[in-house]
C-alpha cells in the first residue's frame, strides 16, 4: 500500500496541536509583509482544500541572511505576494518552533529541486507532495536565473492546467524521499570515516561546522593514543584557522557561524548560541587530548560571552545575536557593533592595534573587502598568541569600550529549550574538562532555569520556548534529557530528571503508537533534524546515547541496549556523522 495518502497522518498531530498563539522572531519579522503568512494547522490544511490551491511553504529563520532579502526583495513586492495569495496557501516555518516538519521540507527541496541551504521555498499538494521549489529565489527573472514570481506563475498554471501529471510526479518524488537508507549499528559503526580538518573549509565562504568538529573530536578520543593526537593535531589546524583569522571574536568571546571570504578575515558577523555550545563541546574533547592553554583561553572566553552577551533576566539564553545592530536596516553597513574605524585605532594603545592587527587605513584588502563597504574599517582578529591568552586583558578592556557606545546586535530573545539543553551540555563539558566546580554549578543551574522556565512537571508537558505556548519537539525531548545525563555524575537528582522528561516524551500524545495521528516515539521514526545552518545533532542520534546512559546507570549489561535497539536504523544522510559517534560507542562496548 503507497504511503502517500497516509502523510498528513504522520505530521497533523505532531506539528498541528497546538496553534502558536506567541509570535517567533522569524514571524514578527513579516509581519509587515504583503503576504497572507499562515501557520501550519488543521485549519490551514483545510482552507487548502476547501480552496482547491496548493501549499506554499517558506522555511527558514530569523538570522538567515537570505530569508531576510527574500523578505525584503520578495514578500513586500506587491505584485508577487498577490500572485502568491491567489495561487497559493501561504505557510511560513520557523525551524525553531517546527524542526521535524522544516527537516522533512529542506530534504525534499535538496533532494529533488537542489536547495543546499536556507531558506526553503517549497508548494506541495496537501498530502505534502513536492509540486516546485528549490532555496532562495531573486523576485523576477531580471534580477539573473529564474525568479520567485515565475515559479509561482508556472505552479500555478500547472496545478490548474496539468493536475494530474503535475500531482502524480509530486507524489513519486515524495515517496522516494520517505523511502529512506537503513542500516544496522555494526554497519554504521564500519562506515569509513570522513573527520578531517579539510572537510570543514570546502567551501568558498566556509562555516564554522562547529557540530562536526565535536563529533570529530570526541571520535578522536575513541583512538589509539597515536592516532589520537595526530586526528587532534589536524583539528587544531582548523581551529587555529578560526581563532587567528576572524572566526572568534577575541575581544568579546565567542565563534561566528562562518566566513565571508575562504582566509576568515571577514566574518559573517552572527553568532549562534548553539555554535558556541557544540565549540565547548568540541573544544572539551581537544583540551582531554592535549592540554593547550589556547583552549583553556577558548573555553573561558566564551563562557564569559555566554553570561554577558547572551543570558536573558530569566537566565536562559537567547537563540543567536544578529550581524546588524538595533535601530539599523539591511542597507547599512553590516557588522558595525564588531567593527573599528580607523580614527578610533589612533586612540588605541600601539600594543592593542599590534595584537589585533589594527590599522589606521582599516585591516582588510582589497581582495577581502566585499563591494569596499568595508573600506577604511576594521575586522578585530588575533594577529599574537597573547590575544588568545589573558596578557592582554587591559587592552582587550579598551576595546570592549569602544563597542560598548555602539547599538547592541539586534537578536532573536526566544528562549528555545533544545538550545538551552545543549548549552547546558557544553557547560558541563568544559566544566569536566578544566575542572572547575564553579563552571559545574554553572552548568547546574542553566539546567533548572531551563527546567523551571519549559518544563510543567505537575501536568508533564516539555514546552519548546519559554513562551510555553508550543508543546516541544523530538529535539527538545532528546536535548534535555542529554544534559540531565551529562550532569548525573555531579548531581544525584539529574538521572531523575531525565527519567521525567522520558517519561513526558512517552506521555505526549503526539508520539504514542496508538494514536493513529501520531508519529511514533520509536528510533526509525525519529530521523529528523534541523539542517543546515541551523544544525543540531539528530534525535535518533541522542536517543541512542541517552539510552545508554540510563542503561548504565540501571546497571543491565550494554548487549542488552543493542538487542533491544532496532536492528536497522533508518536515517538520512546528514545525519551521518552523529550516528557514526554514537554506533561506535555502542558497537565498542557491547
Amino acid at each position: 500500500m503507497s504511503i502517500y495518502p497516509r502523510l498528513p497522518l504522520l505530521f497533523l498531530a505532531t506539528f498541528l496541536s497546538a496553534e502558536l498563539l506567541a509570535k517567533s522572531s522569524f514571524w514578527t519579522a513579516h509581519e509587515t509583509d504583503a503576504v497572507e503568512w499562515l501557520h501550519w494547522n488543521e485549519e490551514t490544511l483545510r482552507k487548502a482544500a476547501d480552496t482547491d490551491k496548493p501549499l506554499f511553504f517558506f522555511v527558514g529563520h530569523y538570522g538567515n541572511s537570505l530569508a531576510r532579502s527574500m523578505l525584503g526583495e520578495t514578500f513586500q513586492n506587491t505584485t508577487i505576494a498577490s500572485t502568491l495569495n491567489e495561487t497559493a496557501i501561504p505557510v511560513l516555518v520557523d525551524i525553531n518552533e517546527e524542526p521535524e516538519l522544516a527537516s522533512l521540507l529542506g530534504q525534499m527541496a535538496n533532494e529533488h529541486f537542489s536547495a543546499n541551504e536556507l531558506p526553503t521555498c517549497i508548494w506541495t499538494d496537501t498530502h505534502l507532495a513536492p509540486l516546485n521549489g528549490g532555496g532562495y529565489f531573486p523576485p523576477t527573472d531580471d534580477w539573473g536565473g529564474q525568479g520567485f514570481l515565475s515559479v509561482a506563475r508556472n505552479v500555478s498554471e500547472q496545478w490548474l492546467n496539468n493536475r494530474a501529471d503535475f500531482v502524480a510526479s509530486a507524489k513519486n518524488r515524495l515517496e522516494e524521499s520517505l523511502t529512506q537508507s537503513s542500516i544496522s549499528l555494526s554497519q554504521l559503526a564500519a562506515i569509513p570515516e570522513t573527520y578531517s580538518a579539510e572537510s570543514f573549509v570546502d567551501q568558498e565562504a566556509p562555516t564554522l561546522s562547529a557540530l562536526a568538529l565535536y563529533n570529530s573530536a570526541r571520535y578522536a578520543r575513541t583512538l589509539p593514543d597515536s592516532e589520537s593526537k595526530e586526528l587532534a593535531a589536524e583539528l587544531h589546524k582548523f581551529i587555529g584557522q578560526v581563532v587567528n583569522g576572524a572566526g572568534f571574536d577575541s575581544i568579546d568571546g565567542g565563534f561566528f557561524i562562518g566566513s565571508n571570504d575562504p582566509n576568515w578575515k571577514l566574518p559573517l558577523f552572527q553568532k549562534s548560541t548553539s555554535d558556541q555550545a557544540y565549540m565547548l563541546l568540541a573544544l572539551s574533547e581537544l583540551y582531554e587530548i592535549d592540554q593547550k592553554s589556547e583552549y583553556k583561553f577558548l573555553i573561558e572566553l566564551t563562557v564569559a560571552f555566554i553570561e554577558q552577551k547572551l543570558l536573558k533576566e530569566n537566565g536562559l539564553a537567547i537563540q543567536y545575536l544578529d550581524s546588524f545592530a538595533e535601530g539599523e536596516t539591511p542597507d547599512m553597513t553590516e557588522g558595525s557593533y564588531y567593527l573599528i574605524e580607523g580614527t578610533q585605532v589612533a586612540k588605541l594603545d600601539s600594543k592593542a592595534r599590534e595584537a589585533w592587527g589594527l590599522s589606521t587605513e582599516g585591516n582588510l584588502d582589497e581582495d577581502t573587502d566585499i563591494l569596499g563597504i568595508y573600506k577604511g574599517l576594521n575586522v578585530p582578529f588575533a594577529h599574537s598568541e597573547q590575544a588568545l591568552s589573558h596578557e592582554l586583558d587591559k587592552e582587550r578592556k579598551a576595546l570592549r569600550k569602544l563597542r560598548s557606545k555602539k547599538a547592541f546586535p539586534l537578536s532573536d530573545k526566544n528562549g528555545y529549550t533544545a538550545t538551552n539543553a545543549l548549552l547546558a551540555r557544553g557547560l558541563t563539558a568544559a566544566a569536566e574538562a578544566l575542572g572547575d566546580t564553579d563552571l559545574t554549578k554553572l552548568a547546574n543551574s542553566h539546567l533548572q532555569r531551563t527546567i523551571q522556565a519549559n518544563f510543567d512537571a505537575v501536568s508533564g508537558t516539555l514546552y519548546n520556548s519559554d513562551d510555553r505556548i508550543q508543546k516541544a519537539s523530538s529535539h527538545a525531548y532528546a536535548q534535555l534529557a542529554a544534559a540531565a545525563l551529562s550532569l548525573k555524575e555531579s548531581n544525584n537528582e539529574s538521572l531523575d530528571t531525565a527519567k521525567a522528561i522520558y517519561s513526558a516524551w512517552q506521555g505526549d500524545s503526539r508520539y504514542l503508537e496508538d494514536n493513529a495521528l501520531a508519529r511514533k516515539i520509536g528510533i526509525q521514526d525519529m530521523s529528523s533534524a534541523i539542517y543546515l545552518d541551523g544544525i543540531l545533532e539528530s534525535p535518533v542520534a541522542l536517543h541512542l546515547e541517552n539510552q545508554l546512559k540510563l542503561g548504565e546507570a540501571q546497571a543491565p549489561a550494554t548487549s542488552s541496549l543493542l538487542e533491544s535497539a532496532p536492528s536497522e536504523l533508518q536515517y538520512p544522510s546528514q545525519f551521518l556523522e552523529s550516528l557514526q559517534v554514537v554506533a561506535r560507542l555502542l558497537v565498542s562496548q557491547d
